[in-house]
């Protein structure tokens, strides 16, 4: 599904934005 492909990045990206924030 596209959709949820999407949001699965799109969490992927929060989160090595949130783990590089915190580093």
């Amino acid at each position: 599904y596209v959709e949820k492909k999407a949001t699965t990045l799109g969490l992927e990206k929060l989160f090595l934005l949130t783990t590089r924030a915190a580093d």
